[in-house]
């Protein structure tokens, strides 16, 4: 399986519900946001892109999350990033060393 970046808010969610695992925090979490209807669509849409891209199940009871299950997927997520922006990384200076190796040869080449 390949690995997908999320996008930040996302990921702010997501580390959100990593480190605030209880129901009050999110009951107070959602009544503060209720006055606000656009963040209020906002916030239950990234919950959803979260679902959506398995890194957690929700269970919605009185208007909030009542249950947040965070996903193995979920839990791995910002380690699996590390892993993944490292072999980009890795991948990307071996383009550039594979580029300059290309350059030099055909310099030779034109030299002889």
């Amino acid at each position: 399986m390949e690995f997908k970046l999320l996008d930040e808010p996302e990921e702010q969610l997501l580390q959100e519900l990593i480190e605030h695992r209880d129901k009050e925090y999110w009951r107070k979490r959602f009544d503060e946001i209720e006055k606000y209807p656009d963040a209020d669509l906002l916030l239950r849409g990234t919950f959803k892109e979260l679902q959506d891209a398995d890194m957690i199940n929700v269970l919605w009871a009185d208007n909030f999350n009542y249950e947040t299950i965070i996903t193995h997927k979920g839990l791995t997520y910002f380690k699996n990033k590390q892993v993944y922006q490292k072999h980009e990384l890795l991948d990307s200076a071996k383009s550039v060393v594979k580029d300059i190796a290309v350059g030099v040869i055909s310099n030779m080449a034109t030299k002889t």
